[in-house]
Order: structure tokens, then sequence, then C-alpha cells
């Protein structure tokens, strides 16, 4: 392929860990026989990636993301896995994982709780009432296991990027 398919390296590897999330079902027609006035084809952003349709995507995402599995490290896999994907079996599989990957001397349900911290929104905002439960730990140990296990997770996340940027090559724009 010579014209690219993903803006860039983290594009790519956010479709190829969401491709559980991708429907090949169409839109409704009625849809499109509604007219705002405007002139859609003129207002519309074109995208300048090369067009596939949506069963040409869902092939090249699951192609993309058996690239990223062969060319990146484990832990980098689930690193992003954790981070980015769309099935919450492998996420949470991804996640226990990465508690015997990362090296710190900590609990692993401590090592668990950071690793959905970092990968997951909601479950930041519950971090401070985890924290009050885990009594056995004090606040700046907490936070400095914290700190050291984010390092490690995004230094994991930043070596799958700069890894796919080499096997993907000519998919990236």
């Amino acid at each position: 392929m010579s014209e690219a398919v993903y803006r860039n390296e983290q594009h790519a590897i956010i479709r190829a860990m969401a491709v559980d999330s991708i429907s090949t079902c169409k839109t409704a027609e009625w849809q499109q026989q509604h007219s705002s006035g405007y002139v859609e084809e003129l207002t519309k952003k074109h995208d300048s990636l090369q067009p596939l349709t949506t069963m040409e995507r869902l092939t090249q995402d699951c192609m993309t993301r058996a690239r990223i599995h062969r060319s990146v490290s484990r832990g980098a896999f689930y690193a992003v896995v954790a981070k980015y994907g769309a099935d919450e079996n492998e996420r949470a599989d991804a996640v226990n994982s990465q508690v015997k990957i990362v090296d710190c001397e900590a609990p692993d349900d401590l090592k668990r709780l950071i690793i959905w911290s970092w990968c997951c929104i909601k479950i930041k905002r519950g971090l401070r009432e985890q924290v009050a439960l885990l009594a056995d730990v004090s606040r700046t140990t907490f936070y400095r296991k914290r700190r050291a296990i984010i390092e490690q997770l995004q230094a994991l996340e930043d070596s799958a990027i700069a890894d796919s940027a080499m096997v993907l090559g000519g998919l990236v724009g």
C-alpha cells in the first residue's frame, strides 16, 4: 500500500487494540435522506487517509494488531492492550499480566490498582478512597510506588509506539 492508512503510530495502535469495537453494520438509510440546508459535501471534513470500506478497515486493523503483537515486547503489548483495548476481559488479563511484569516492591493488589488507574479514567476518580483502605501503606510510600510503576508503564507504551513505527512503515502518514 503506497498511501497512508493511519495518521500516526498511536492512531494505528489505538485502532488495532480497539478492533473488537469496530462495527460492520451499515448506518440507517433514512439518515442520508435528511438535508440540513447546507451543502454537506462542502462542509464535510474529508479524511486525507486512504478511504477503505468497513471490511477493508477491519481487515487492516486486524493485520496491524498482529504485526504489533509480533514486533513489540510482551510487556509493551500488554501495556497498550490495557490502555486502549475495547474488550474488558482482555484488558483485565493484560493488567494481571502487567502485575507480574512491573518491577516494584508492592503487593499485587496495589500494583493492580495503580495499573488500572493508569489505563482507565474511571478508576482514577476512586483511587483516593482505595488509598484510604490500604492501611498498611503510607500515603508517601503509595505515591512513590505509583510514580515508579507509572514510569515503567509509560516507557512500555512509548517502546510499543517506537517499535510499531518501524514495523508499520508505509501504513502511517
